[in-house]
């Protein structure tokens, strides 16, 4: 059960109609039951208005459905997704692409259909959608040749409006398939800064480098991330993060003295 997880799932996906007055009595009881890790209720406070053909309520169903281990259901996130989709939300088909890309729920992965529908939704301002398809085209797939210009302006684009994670992967794109170390620091930068709880997943992908054997340095950058994690106040989650690997944590406390 991660929290921390959770809750950037609420914060990136959720969608609420400012101009609704239904939704902002909904949203303002949301707030406190995510609070309190509640989703079950938040679900039913969703469903209660996605029965009613609310499109938005729909796809934020669909959300928990799918994101939400509590109440995760891969078949009725589907289902959800869909009936948004069928009133052309662009949030929806962004999520519903989602799970076509990565065969959510035993789901035939169909990069086709994902890509349709990024291509959908980005056309609709979607920057979730528009990012999707900037990491598509900047490995390449089997629908889709790699374009790395196309796939830089996409990516520079979703990162400088997006969120943290954005700016965290394109820095990972940038070091890892344009080669650009310099560019690559300075969007783990700009990342950080905008989200200080990134600096656990740099400690995180560094460390994966790491045992991968891909370059000599990226022992110390896993070690610096994970100490920049807890002295920002993460030190329990760093805890839960290495509590399956009792090797690499002795390790690491050897070295920045985490106690």
């Amino acid at each position: 059960m991660n929290h921390a997880n959770n809750a950037r799932v609420c914060e990136l996906y959720l969608q609420f109609d400012d101009t609704n007055v239904e939704h902002a009595k909904a949203q303002l009881e949301i707030k406190q039951l995510l609070k309190k890790h509640c989703y079950q209720d938040t679900l039913e406070i969703f469903l209660k208005l996605a029965t009613q053909g609310d499109r938005i309520f729909q796809h934020n169903a669909g959300v928990l459905f799918q994101c939400i281990e509590q109440v995760r259901n891969y078949d009725l996130a589907f289902d959800w997704y869909q009936a948004a989709v069928a009133q052309d939300y662009a949030p929806a088909k962004e999520r519903l692409g989602s799970m076509y890309e990565f065969g959510d729920g035993g789901l035939p992965i169909d990069l086709s259909a994902a890509v349709r529908l990024y291509r959908e939704s980005s056309d609709q301002g979607n920057l979730h959608s528009i990012y999707n398809l900037g990491m598509i085209l900047a490995r390449g797939s089997s629908c889709t040749a790699q374009n790395l210009p196309v796939a830089e302006r996409l990516l520079i684009r979703a990162a400088r409006q997006g969120h943290a994670l954005m700016k965290l992967n394109l820095g990972i794109i940038y070091l890892e398939v344009l080669g650009n170390e310099t560019r690559a620091n300075a969007w783990f930068k700009k990342a950080y800064e905008q989200d200080s709880y990134v600096s656990i997943d740099l400690g995180d992908y560094y460390l994966d480098r790491y045992e991968r054997h891909v370059s000599g340095n990226s022992s110390a950058l896993s070690h610096y991330w994970f100490a920049i994690a807890i002295a920002c106040g993460y030190e329990k989650d760093v805890l839960t993060f290495f509590q399956n690997d009792t090797a690499v944590m002795s390790a690491f406390k050897s070295q920045s003295r985490l106690h």
